[in-house]
């Protein structure tokens, strides 16, 4: 039998610092400036979701699937959601001012 020599994968730390420095590489020769985050908190937010159809979506998972991820990405930027809006049966297509739960976040200050 054949011993492997070759070490147990780099899966740890230095993993992830390769990947970040082959990504900040890629960057570089895409020209792209990579913004660092704001030094300020977001504060309060209003989540706005929809699904398209019942028959299609289940609305109760596709609210929490959209409301997670959205919590998700704010919260590191020390952002909170205070209001929750969601339309069922609302194709992305239609636009925001048609959308029940849309409309009405558009018509609050």
């Amino acid at each position: 039998m054949r011993e492997d020599r070759r070490g147990p994968p780099n899966t740890g730390v230095g993993a992830v610092v390769d990947q970040a420095s082959e990504w900040a590489a890629f960057d570089a020769l895409l020209g792209i400036e990579v913004e660092s985050a704001p030094d300020a908190t977001v504060g309060a937010l209003a989540f706005y979701g929809r699904c398209s159809t019942e028959d299609n979506q289940d609305p109760e998972t596709s609210k929490a699937w959209q409301l997670s991820n959205a919590a998700k990405f704010v919260r590191p930027l020390g952002g909170v959601i205070v209001a929750e809006f969601f339309d069922i049966g609302q194709s992305r297509s239609v636009p925001w001012q048609c959308r029940f739960s849309a409309a009405e976040r558009i018509a609050q200050p």
